[in-house]
């Protein structure tokens, strides 16, 4: 086990760098709101999904029903359900611990899975498990700590944000280069792009998401035609309200990435189904990459220029030096550059 925490902690080291400045950025906007490091803590662990958290602050301002909270909970979070379908049949593999890595399928982790690639020495079901239980530690306990020390960083942290895109960047290259076909990950780009353009940075998800997997089913046997397989507030909700709230989002969160593996609970995987988890992994980090892009704008250069020159710095250190450390430390530090000094 020692080495597959050896393993794991290398791996999930990125993750740790682009938690950073969103984890303790989120447990300052959780005290601003009137909720501690207590509060805070609750939901990172109940809810674990670092964008509907960020939501949850505005549901904790008040005048949001139950019922709106779980929609929008639930379409949020909707791209969680195409996750699973990668791991349906290696989760089964895990015994019991396949709970936990269905609880623990965030995005991160869901890149981090996709990303693995084991020394023989190296136990695989640990490896996977320690990975996953590191990366959700980094967001529970950074979050926590957020909610501690409120603003009162010593340092500026603008842009280190980046880390993130960079880490998506540098698991799809590693995904384009390994793959017999790269069309998932086009098609995946258009799609997010022109799902982008229609319904905008906050609805676009769920219906790029759809697109793909329609598109990649209607072109599997192109894909694979050999295969056969600082003001101080107070909490506005009461504190069953605010309860309340958090065992929603954390349900239907829930809901969403164990519903792959409630359908096909003790049968076979059809062979469709196990074509769209080898060929979804790409497409769906194309997706997070442009997810992360989605705030480009040009009616200023800062507003395009220092996300596309680093995505294009970490894209073009990694085909060159194969590195994920290096690619995501010096385009973090590119970005960082960029908008602090360049086009502050």
């Amino acid at each position: 086990m020692a080495k597959a925490f050896r393993y794991a902690l290398k791996h999930s080291l990125p993750i740790l760098i682009s938690y950073i400045p969103v984890a303790l950025a989120y447990g300052v906007l959780m005290q601003n709101c009137g909720y501690n490091f207590v509060w805070t803590g609750a939901c990172s662990i109940f809810v674990l999904a670092g964008s509907l958290q960020y939501l949850m602050v505005t549901f904790f301002a008040g005048g949001v029903s139950l019922l709106t909270v779980a929609i929008m909970s639930l379409l949020l979070n909707s791209r969680h359900i195409f996750y699973g379908l990668s791991f349906i049949e290696k989760f089964r593999t895990f015994g019991p611990w396949k709970y936990f890595l269905i609880y623990s399928l965030t995005d991160e982790n869901y890149s981090l899975h996709c990303s693995h690639h084991f020394e023989s020495d190296v136990n695989e079901k640990w490896a996977y498990v320690l990975t996953a239980f590191l990366s959700i530690s980094y967001w529970i306990i950074l979050s926590i700590i957020g909610a501690l020390i409120g603003s009162m960083l010593p340092f500026n942290t603008t842009g280190i944000d980046f880390a993130l895109t960079a880490l998506f960047i540098v698991i799809l290259i590693e995904q384009m280069l390994g793959a017999d076909n790269r069309l998932p990950a086009w098609l995946a780009f258009v799609s997010a792009i022109v799902c982008l353009l229609i319904f905008g940075p906050s609805n676009f998800i769920l219906p790029s998401l759809v697109i793909t997997v329609a598109l990649l089913s209607i072109l599997r046997h192109r894909i694979e035609p050999a295969k056969a397989v600082k003001e101080e507030k107070e909490m506005v909700l009461t504190t069953m309200q605010s309860i309340a709230i958090i065992a929603v989002c954390g349900i239907c969160t829930l809901l969403e990435r164990a519903l792959p593996f409630l359908i096909f609970s003790g049968r076979a995987v059809p062979e469709p189904v196990r074509y769209l988890g080898r060929v979804l992994p790409m497409a769906i980090m194309a997706t997070l990459v442009i997810y992360c892009l989605k705030g480009i704008t040009f009616s200023s250069a800062a507003g395009f220029a220092p996300l596309l020159i680093a995505s294009a710095v970490t894209a073009v250190l990694h085909l060159w030096k194969r590195s994920t450390l290096i690619s995501i430390f010096c385009g973090t530090v590119c970005y960082m550059a960029l908008v602090q000094l360049v086009f502050a």
